[in-house]
């Protein structure tokens, strides 16, 4: 049996790493990284976020992710980080980004909850939170209704699934490098990476299953109906020492003995 990776945070980084080697095109390097850090800290199927165009009917747009700020009671959708909307003043990062879902596949009622990950508590550490803010601000998001990549250059993006595709193959060249299957590090492995990052940190079984929008009883939901979750769980996130990649790959790697 073939057991899929999680994508946690040192997983995440080596892939990056992969990326900055693999592409000559900065801004495609950025986009790549920013794909890796929305699919980790939310939890996403490729689907929901790196699907061609044509097949966007619940993709993840620009007003379902928001930018909180100290300070501030409302947040900002990442669709108003530029003019001519008055975005908080210059200096100001936010303290967390969250995602409200339109459709999630394991909850097709709607009743798909809301997902968040706040900024690194640790001051003078690296806080990808933030690095997404200054990716955004970088490459704006026009509207409401474009897609959070939708703003990748056309010059950069010379096909519907360019994006995909060169993700695809970041997972592929790490999973190399890293002494896994190719069929093991998949785009679909964000989707359980949250919960992988935090249980490797220490946390709860509730906090990994409410992390990515779990459900295996419907009061579950209602949890998330605050930050208490995320902001306790941030550092946690941000832990690049959480998961050991050589367990990851003796785990994934050792041959299992033949069913008797």
């Amino acid at each position: 049996m073939i057991l899929s990776v999680s994508l946690s945070l040192p997983i995440v980084q080596s892939c990056i790493d992969t990326a900055v080697m693999e592409f000559p095109d900065p801004v495609l390097v950025a986009f790549i990284t920013a794909a890796l850090y929305i699919g980790y800290i939310f939890s996403l199927r490729p689907d929901d976020f790196l699907v061609p165009v044509a097949n966007d009917k619940h993709r993840v747009r620009g007003c379902q992710v928001h930018a909180w700020f100290p300070g501030h009671d409302q947040p900002y959708s990442i669709s108003q980080l530029h003019p001519p909307y008055i975005f908080p003043p210059s200096g100001t990062r936010p303290n967390r980004f969250s995602l409200l879902a339109d459709y999630d596949k394991a909850n097709v009622t709607g009743d798909a909850s809301m997902r968040a990950c706040g900024a690194n508590p640790i001051p003078g550490q690296f806080c990808f939170i933030h690095w997404l803010y200054e990716f955004f601000l970088l490459f704006p998001i026009l509207d409401d209704r474009t897609a959070i990549f939708g703003s990748i250059p056309a010059n950069t993006n010379t096909s519907p699934t360019f994006l995909y595709d060169c993700f695809r193959r970041t997972l592929k060249l790490t999973a190399l490098k890293l002494g896994l299957r190719v069929s093991q590090l998949l785009p679909r492995g964000a989707r359980g990476a949250a919960s992988a990052q935090i249980k490797g940190s220490g946390g709860s079984q509730q906090d990994c299953k409410l992390s990515g929008g779990w459900h295996s009883r419907a009061f579950e939901k209602y949890q998330r109906s605050d930050f208490a979750m995320s902001d306790r769980c941030a550092a946690a996130m941000h832990n690049i020492d959480a998961v050991d990649v050589n367990v990851v790959r003796y785990v994934h790697s050792t041959p299992r003995p033949p069913t008797l």
